[in-house]
């Protein structure tokens, strides 16, 4: 950092030295100086890290002398922290797939994931494109992350409580199609290591996925009576005596045709799923204004039922055996990760 500061002075009365020679030959210097300060500015690597540009960019950015010094300058301070890693990476990403494999990629390589203000991501609303494939996706990455780190683990309870309320969330709002695309996800986990090597592409579980999203795919001009429905309203059936009537029924799957309201509830895409409002209703309409695209769920009891009977019998056996599967897990990533099973990999014939 001394030697930066030691640059950025030599640099400094440089640039003065020349000033000062050129202001004596004409007054014109002084009138091209400010500007030629105002360009410099920008140019100088206060305001980019060179890590971040394209390779040609970087190249001629380089030939600028004080874009060193504050290159130097920055790293003393902040360390590698404001630079993008270099660090060799000992373990790879294996076939989690969309959802979480920059985070998988970082824990293991001991990677910091920074923020940069000023720099901003954008992308459409994730509830836009959730879906049973994208409900798979993300169950298997937050299971598979607790299984696999230390400092993520929860124990059993926790491991529990997490999956009871990712699956009674769809299948108690009539979403069987991805509460029955989260258990094809444990069921994928519990397979172990024969199950990732023998699905590195997921070909065959997106086939199954797409055969399975029937319901809850998209329409578009999805053909229903606005005045036929009841608004969302997130406050409804809220309270104790709501609470323990939706767990008593199973959120209404046990209670007579008679009981249920007329109308069925609309909701925003971006509010799907939504067990409380969905309480007491023949049917639920998820509908994007703005698109013109939405889909219907209606109550199926008989696949209710059935979805808590797998969930359960999965639940039981991950409980059972779930210090097995934690042990199991952290082995894998060091085994399925290396770049030596990846080579292994590329060369069977």
């Amino acid at each position: 950092m001394v030697f930066a500061w030691l640059l950025l002075a030599w640099f400094s009365m440089g640039m003065s030295i020349t000033h000062g020679a050129l202001s004596e030959l004409t007054p014109l210097a002084n009138k091209f100086w400010p500007s030629m300060i105002y360009i410099l500015y920008p140019l100088s690597g206060a305001m980019f890290l060179v890590d971040t540009l394209p390779h040609g960019m970087r190249q001629v950015v380089l030939y600028i002398p004080i874009v060193h010094a504050n290159e130097m300058l920055r790293d003393g301070f902040f360390g590698s922290h404001f630079h993008a890693p270099r660090r060799k990476s000992k373990n790879l990403a294996v076939s989690l797939l969309r959802p979480g494999d920059d985070i998988y990629f970082s824990l293991p390589n001991d990677f910091d994931i920074l923020t940069v203000p000023g720099i901003v991501s954008h992308q459409e609303d994730f509830f836009a494109q959730q879906s049973p494939m994208t409900v798979y996706l993300n169950m298997r990455y937050h299971l598979v992350l607790h299984l696999t780190f230390d400092h993520l683990k929860l124990d059993k309870n926790g491991i529990n409580r997490m999956m009871r309320s990712y699956f009674n969330r769809f299948d108690d709002a009539y979403h069987y199609e991805s509460a029955e695309a989260l258990i094809m996800g444990m069921e994928d986990i519990l397979a172990g290591e024969p199950f990732w090597e023998d699905n590195l592409d997921l070909a065959g579980r997106r086939a199954e996925l797409a055969a399975l999203t029937v319901n809850e795919k998209l329409f578009t001009a999805l053909a229903f009576s606005r005045e036929e429905t009841a608004s969302h309203s997130p406050k409804r059936h809220k309270g104790r005596l709501h609470a323990l009537l939706r767990k008593l029924t199973l959120n209404g799957h046990l209670l007579p045709d008679r009981y249920f309201y007329r109308k069925p509830v609309l909701f925003p895409l971006d509010v799907r799923a939504h067990p409380k409002d969905s309480f007491r209703r023949r049917s639920t309409i998820t509908f994007d204004q703005s698109s013109q695209t939405g889909y219907i769920c209606r109550i199926d009891r008989d696949r209710y039922f059935s979805n808590r009977k797998r969930f359960d019998a999965v639940m039981k056996r991950l409980m059972e055996n779930y210090e097995d599967f934690q042990a199991a897990y952290r082995e894998n990533r060091k085994k399925l990760t290396t770049k030596e099973a990846w080579r292994d990999r590329f060369t069977r014939p």
